[in-house]
Parts: C-alpha cells; structure tokens; sequence
C-alpha cells in the first residue's frame, strides 16, 4: 500500500509538471503561428500536445492507483479503478487547454502588431530634444493675422529663429512666408503666442505648410505670429484598426 502511494504521488507531480509545461508551450506556439512577430516557442505544437497527453495519462494512472485502494471489489473495483483514471486524465486535459488558451491570448495581447508603420522623423539638429505635441505651459491664444507690410520687413535669420519662405512651391500657389526654408517634415515650431506648429509636405510638390499641434489645423498664410523658434520633432506611428 505504501509502494502504491509513493508510485501515485510521484505520477501525480510528473503529471502536473509536464501537463502545466506543454500547455504553456502550446499556447506560446498557436501565438507563434497567428502572429509572426510574437516570441518563438522553445517547441512545436506537436511536442506540446505530445507532452499534455502523457501528463494527462500519468495524471490518469495516479487516479487509478489512488482508486486502486479502495476496499470495493469485483467489478467495482475496476469501475472505480477506470472512472478514476478517466476523470483525472479529462480534468487534467480540459485544465491544459484553458491554460494553453489564457497564455495564448496574453502573448497575443503583448505581442506588437507586425503591420504597423513607423514614421521615422527627418534629421533634426543637434542638441534639439524632442518634445510632445502641447506644452502644459504654453499659454492659449488665437493667431492674429500678419500684415503683408510685416511679413516682408521682418528678419530674414536670427539666433534660433527662421522666417524665410520655403521653396518648392507649385506654380499656381501662394508662398507662405511663415515657413523656414530649411523646415523638414516632422519638425516643430513655436510662435510669438506659444503655439506649436507642425511642419507637414504637401502633395505634388506643392510645398511645406504648418498644422496647429493644439487643434490639427492647417495654419492659413499669414496667419502664424513670428518669429518662430524651432522646439523639436516629432515621431508617428499609424496602428492598423483590424
């Protein structure tokens, strides 16, 4: 009797072990195969569900010995011994399967997707740190209108500021003035009223205009105070909906 005991609890701890481990790498391995850039599995599917079937039968002999003791004799001992062995092994898998599920979907749900795209920022200069699209400082202000008059007699270049107009206007289109001629998509500037403005590319080849960060409007011509001071870039990912 003591042998017997001995034999069902080591069956019952190798069982578990083996059952509890393949169910991890099963569900590691489904995430594999539905997700490519999700973690590799340290073993296939067919290992995995090769490891939860002998767990489980080591987890169903532990259960037939462990019915094995009962007094009951004749043919009720052995359907004791049987429906034993056979609920142990059913609980043992149905167990396996919920947990190979519930890691599947947590490494689906930690797993980045791989169709997203990452929109790198142009180079910025040196020593610029990046900055996020709204201060919590910068006052709120509408933009006032620039004169033409004003426009053309500012400075062209001063120590951290820009207020020369772009190049590579269209043909057919008005040159905004407010952009620096050196802007880069992705770099942001901040006006005389602290707003930050977003330097964007136009289709065609019509050129470079500025977007409000606080609202994601187009700035109209003239309608950004100078100068401007160059803050930063920014970085944009574009997430897939499904």
């Amino acid at each position: 009797m003591a042998r017997t005991v001995i034999l069902a609890g080591t069956l019952v701890v190798v069982g578990i072990v083996l059952t509890g481990l393949s169910a991890v790498q099963l569900g590691v391995a489904r995430a594999a195969a539905k997700w490519p850039s999700a973690r590799a599995p340290r073993v296939g599917r067919g290992p995995a569900v090769a490891g939860i079937a002998v767990g489980a039968a080591a987890l169903g002999a532990a259960g037939g010995l462990a019915a094995s003791l009962s007094p009951a004799d004749g043919w009720l001992w052995t359907a004791a011994v049987v429906a034993a062995g056979a609920l142990a092994a059913g609980l043992s898998v149905v167990v396996a399967a919920r947990l190979a599920s519930q890691v599947e979907l947590k490494a689906l749900i930690s797993t980045p997707s791989p169709a997203y795209v990452a929109i790198a920022p142009r180079a910025e200069p040196v020593g610029l740190p990046a900055i996020a699209a709204r201060s919590d400082s910068a006052p709120l202000s509408q933009p006032a209108t620039v004169p033409a008059s004003r426009a053309s007699s500012a400075p062209l270049i001063g120590d951290g500021v820009h207020n020369t107009s772009p190049d590579g206007y269209g043909a057919g289109d008005e040159p905004d003035l407010s952009v620096p001629a050196d802007a880069e998509p992705g770099w942001v500037y901040k006006d005389a009223d602290g707003v930050f403005l977003l330097v964007v590319e136009l289709d065609a080849g019509r050129g470079r205009r500025l977007v409000r960060l606080e609202d994601f409007t187009l700035a109209g011509l003239g309608e950004v105070r100078r100068p401007l001071s160059l803050t930063g870039s920014i970085e944009i990912q574009v997430w897939p909906l499904d």
